[in-house]
């Protein structure tokens, strides 16, 4: 996690503002640590924030799909192939392109982030912070995959209990 993130997180149960623990980093990049506040503490392993339960079998089973195909739908890795636009039209059909009104320091946020392929779009479209959450596994592959940009952040995360202040992103 680029230490730029922390400024957004709160603890999903209670909202309260958290105070980090850095017990690895590398550069701007927070390898491991914890988020925490006197109510709860949330680890950060592996560069990935993480708000779920590791031993959940959902988070172990569905992840493994997208290490098996982690970049078969990114538009990135398609330009001149028969998937070329496939991606980009499924976003731009579930969006109704409101990526284009966005604000150059607005936060996306992508829900159930899988590998990564609309955050591939998107980062291809605009130069704005992208936070991607899943809740399971999958934030392995997509964290390997966005590693060295400093504009994304990977979470494991409930989309039910979001861990983000509420002036994170436009309209909440």
């Amino acid at each position: 996690m680029h230490i730029s993130f922390f400024k957004y997180f709160v603890d999903p149960l209670t909202l309260k503002p958290f105070s980090i623990e850095i017990f690895e980093k590398n550069g701007d990049q927070i390898i491991e640590g914890n988020l925490k506040n006197k109510d709860s503490v949330f680890p950060i392993k592996g560069g990935i924030p993480r708000f779920v339960q590791q031993s959940d079998n959902y988070a172990n089973s569905f992840g493994f799909q997208w290490e098996k195909w982690s970049r078969i739908q990114f538009e990135s890795d398609n330009i001149g192939k028969p998937m070329e636009g496939h991606t980009r039209k499924m976003f731009d059909t579930i969006t109704a392109n409101s990526i284009d009104y966005l604000k150059k320091d607005d936060v996306i946020l992508d829900i159930g982030c899988g590998a990564g392929r609309f955050i591939d779009v998107i980062r291809m479209q605009c130069g704005n912070p992208i936070i991607g959450i899943d809740y399971s596994n999958s934030v392995e592959i997509a964290y390997a995959i966005f590693i060295s940009d400093p504009k994304i952040c990977i979470v494991q995360a409930d989309a039910l209990n979001l861990p983000f202040r509420a002036e994170t992103f436009q309209g909440s």
